[in-house]
């Protein structure tokens, strides 16, 4: 579990599928990032040991909840870890009904923290899609850089010195 002010980062159980297919099935929450994905059980438990237990070394998924009313807002991750290049991809969906509360911003700062303090990582990079203008704004505002466009999406990274130094200030 990662703390903040307003939010706490929580692992998953296999117990927790009914809140990830809330994120993953609610159409305004997924509009922006290529749709709905249908979750059921059987899938859930094969992509929770795929990503949580086969996969640990490679991915780290939490879900973010709202300390006050310890309500579950969305989901932040990264995956696909390559241990020699220290860079991984990056995963954040807040619940569309929950966004404009800071949910986001606070969720980045403590992966982030974990990500290239404890992990170690380099560089955390994203795709974002062409039409997901908010989401690319959202990211470039908190320091990701712009790095390559093509014809679906745009692909942004974060490194860790540019983190340090806003974190730091100038």
């Amino acid at each position: 579990m990662l703390s903040g002010n307003h939010i706490q980062l929580i692992r998953p159980s296999l117990n927790d599928w009914q809140q990830v297919k809330a994120i993953w099935e609610d159409p305004a929450t997924m509009k922006e990032v290529g749709g709905i994905h249908p979750l059921p059980k059987d899938r859930y438990e094969q992509w929770f040991q795929r990503m949580l237990i086969d996969g640990k070394e490679e991915h780290d998924y939490y879900l973010i909840y709202e300390i006050k009313d310890n309500q579950c807002v969305g989901e932040v991750s990264f995956h696909c870890y390559n241990h020699e290049t220290k860079t991984a991809m990056f995963n954040i969906k807040v619940k569309h009904a929950h966004r404009g509360n800071g949910y986001a911003t606070e969720a980045m700062d403590l992966i982030f923290d974990y990500y290239f303090n404890v992990w170690q990582g380099e560089i955390m990079e994203d795709s974002i899609a062409l039409n997901n203008t908010v989401g690319l704004q959202r990211l470039t505002k908190y320091g990701f850089k712009e790095v390559k466009r093509d014809h679906e999406a745009v692909w942004v990274e974060l490194k860790r010195q540019d983190w340090k130094m806003m974190k730091v200030g100038p």
